[in-house]
C-alpha cells in the first residue's frame, strides 16, 4: 500500500486495463442499468478500451453496442489537437486477476428503451428505491448514490 494525495490506496494486481462506463440519467434522476450475463449482475453500460481508441469513442461504442444509443461527446478544434470531454470520475476497481481503471462519463437523456444487444441479458431505468433490491457491485451502487445526491 502507498499514499496518494493523503488517501491510501492498494495496488493488488499489478496488470491494469483502461475502461469506460457510461452513467445514463434520465431527467427524473433513473439510471439505466444492463444486466450482465457472465457477472449477474446489473451495470451502467460500458466495457474495455480497444486498442487505440480514445475514452470517449470507446463509451461511443460500448453504448452502442450495449444498448443501441448514439451518444454524442462535444469536442473541440485546437489547432491539430481535439479537446475530448473528460471523465467525470476515474475509479480504479480491482477485480480478481486485474485492475480496471474505469473512466466514468454521466449522461442525461430522455428515457428511452434500449435494443439490448451484445450478450446483455435486459435493462432497467432503476431509481433510488430499486438500488436494494437489484444484485449489482456495491461500488457502483456507492457511486450510484454518490452522483443522485450531487446532482438530483
Amino acid at each position: 500500500m502507498f499514499r496518494i494525495g493523503g488517501s491510501l490506496t492498494s495496488i493488488v494486481h499489478p496488470e491494469k486495463h483502461f475502461a469506460v462506463t457510461v452513467y445514463m440519467f434520465s431527467e427524473e434522476g433513473k439510471i439505466l442499468l444492463v444486466k450482465h450475463p457472465k457477472l449477474n449482475v446489473w451495470l451502467p453500460p460500458g466495457g474495455h478500451l480497444e486498442e487505440g481508441e480514445t475514452p470517449t469513442e470507446g463509451a461511443v461504442r460500448e453504448v452502442s453496442e450495449e444498448v443501441g444509443y448514439d451518444l454524442v461527446f462535444p469536442e473541440e478544434d485546437f489547432k491539430g489537437a481535439t479537446l475530448i470531454k473528460e471523465p467525470d470520475y476515474v475509479l480504479l476497481e480491482d477485480l480478481g486477476d486485474h485492475n480496471h481503471i474505469d473512466l466514468i462519463y454521466i449522461f442525461r437523456v430522455n428515457e428511452f428503451r434500449p435494443k439490448v444487444e451484445k450478450g446483455i441479458s435486459g435493462f432497467l431505468w432503476a431509481g433510488p428505491e430499486d438500488l436494494d433490491r437489484v444484485r449489482m457491485m456495491e461500488n457502483t451502487k456507492l457511486l450510484i448514490k454518490k452522483i443522485w445526491s450531487e446532482q438530483f
